[in-house]
């Protein structure tokens, strides 16, 4: 899951900062995929904290590559991180947080 979303805000130099725990729907050394509840803009930045329990990963920054619209609702967004994913994230990968 994740916690906290970091985007810009549209028209505005200045990033604007929004917590939200949001589903990682696939994750792999190069690209994850994370379901969240308002969509964010593509090549935009979120920071993501992964967690499993009480385990924390270090940070992961990834730019957003596609957005799509979900049946069900919510958004799935597709990213790059911006450095490669490491063991040591992929192991605690069942919750991330945005930031």
């Amino acid at each position: 899951m994740a916690d906290c979303l970091s985007k810009e805000q549209r028209g505005s130099a200045m990033p604007s900062l929004e917590c939200q725990v949001a589903d990682v729907v696939h994750i792999s050394t190069d690209e994850l995929e994370v379901v969240l509840a308002a969509s964010p803009r593509i090549g935009g930045l979120l920071t993501l904290h992964l967690s499993r329990d009480t385990e924390h990963s270090p940070t992961i920054v990834a730019r957003v590559t596609a957005v799509m619209a979900r049946p069900q609702g919510g958004w799935l967004v597709h990213c790059k991180p911006v450095l490669p994913l490491t063991k040591s994230h992929l192991g605690t990968s069942l919750r991330p947080c945005v930031a």
